[in-house]
C-alpha cells in the first residue's frame, strides 16, 4: 500500500482494462446519458470528468506520474478505516500502523482541497431535445434520459426532509409516484427513479427515465408534473407515514453482514455524521414534520429549471 511497484506489466494490464470499460462505457447509453449530465451540471469542475479517465489520458500516463499521484493521494491524514471483526483496539492498532506505516503525510498536514464550483447557471429544458451539447443520437427503439438540478449537502440541518421528499417522489422503488404514474399507470417506462447525490464538494439531484422513442417525451412531462405537485404541497400524512415507515425499518437491513457493517461504518465517517448517528438516525427521521418536507420539496423540486441528458431518437408527436 505505501510502496507498491507499478510494474511495467501490471500498468500495461491496467491500462488495457480501463480502455477496455472506457469502450464499453462510450456505447452504453446509460452510462453516456449520466456522464453528460454531470458535464452539464459541473463543467470543468472534475465532478464533470468520467470517474475512470479520459481515453487519451489514459493512453498517455506514465509510470512516474501514476508514482507521483501516489504520493499525493494515498496519505495517513487522508485515510478513512472501518473495521469489523473479532479483534481489539490494541491489536488492530498494531495491525493498522503496520499495514500503512510506510504512507506519508503527517496528521495535520494539507491534502489539497477541490475549489468550490457554482452549477451551471442556463438550465438546458429537455423537450425538444434537440438543443446541441444535451443530446446524443444512437439508434434504437428507446431514448434515455438523465435530468437533474441542485441537490442538498448531507450536513444540512433539513437533510431528512429532502431525503424523505425524494423517496417520496421518485426514490421508493415500486412505491414512488414516479413509478405509479409513469410505469404503472401508463406503461411508458419499464425503470425510472431519484436520487440525492450529496457529494463532498458540492451536491445534486438527479432522476433516470428510458422510454420508447415516440413516448418520452410523454414520460418527461409526467415527471415534471409529480415535481410541480409535490413543490405546491400535494404530499398526503400517509405517503409521510409510508416513507418514513419504509426507511426506518429497512435500516436494519444494513446490518446483517460484517460487509455490510463496515460500509455502513465508512459511509458515516465519510459522511461526519459521528458515531451516535446509528442510534439517532432512526428518530430523526421520524421527528420530521409534514410541513418540513412540503417545504423542502418545494425548495428541491424545480421542473423549469431541469437540466436533462439524452441518449437516443426523440420522436416528436409526429413520429419525426
Amino acid at each position: 500500500v505505501g510502496q507498491p511497484h507499478f510494474g511495467n506489466e501490471a500498468l500495461t494490464r491496467a491500462r488495457a482494462a480501463t480502455q477496455a470499460a472506457l469502450n464499453r462505457a462510450a456505447q452504453d447509453p446509460e452510462q453516456l446519458a449520466a456522464q453528460n449530465l454531470y458535464q452539464l451540471m459541473f463543467r470543468e469542475h472534475r465532478y464533470g470528468l468520467p470517474t475512470q479517465g479520459l481515453a487519451q489520458n489514459v493512453a498517455a500516463f506514465t509510470r512516474s506520474q501514476i508514482q507521483a499521484r501516489h504520493k499525493k493521494v494515498m496519505r495517513r491524514d487522508n485515510l478513512v478505516l472501518a473495521v469489523v471483526g473479532n479483534i481489539n483496539a490494541d491489536t488492530l492498532r498494531a495491525v493498522m500502523n503496520s499495514v500503512f506505516n510506510d504512507l506519508v503525510g503527517a496528521r495535520g498536514e494539507a491534502v489539497g482541497v477541490v475549489p468550490d464550483v457554482a452549477p451551471n447557471v442556463a438550465p438546458n429544458v429537455v423537450v425538444p431535445l434537440e438543443a446541441e451539447g444535451i443530446h446524443i443520437t444512437r439508434k434504437g427503439p428507446q431514448t434515455t434520459l438523465f435530468f437533474g438540478q441542485k441537490g442538498v449537502a448531507r450536513n444540512d440541518a433539513d437533510f431528512f426532509a429532502y431525503y424523505l421528499a425524494n423517496h417520496i417522489l421518485g426514490g421508493g422503488g415500486f412505491t414512488s409516484r414516479l413509478v405509479e404514474k409513469v410505469r404503472n399507470e401508463k406503461g411508458l417506462a419499464y425503470g425510472v427513479y431519484s436520487a440525492l447525490a450529496p457529494y463532498k464538494d458540492r451536491s445534486l439531484w438527479f432522476g433516470y427515465v428510458a422510454s420508447r422513442n415516440e413516448t418520452v417525451g410523454n414520460a418527461m412531462h409526467l415527471i415534471r408534473q409529480e415535481m410541480t405537485a409535490m413543490a405546491a404541497g400535494a404530499i398526503s400524512r400517509a405517503e409521510l407515514a409510508n416513507a418514513k415507515a419504509y426507511l426506518t425499518g429497512a435500516y436494519a437491513l444494513r446490518f446483517d453482514s460484517g460487509a455490510k457493517i463496515v460500509r455502513e461504518l465508512l459511509r458515516t465517517q465519510l459522511d461526519e455524521q459521528g458515531i451516535d448517528y446509528f442510534t439517532t438516525r432512526n428518530s430523526r427521521i421520524n421527528a420530521v414534520s409534514l410541513g418540513e418536507v412540503k417545504a423542502a420539496a418545494a425548495l428541491l423540486f424545480k421542473p423549469d429549471e431541469l437540466f436533462v441528458s439524452s441518449v437516443g431518437q426523440f420522436l416528436n408527436q409526429e413520429g419525426q
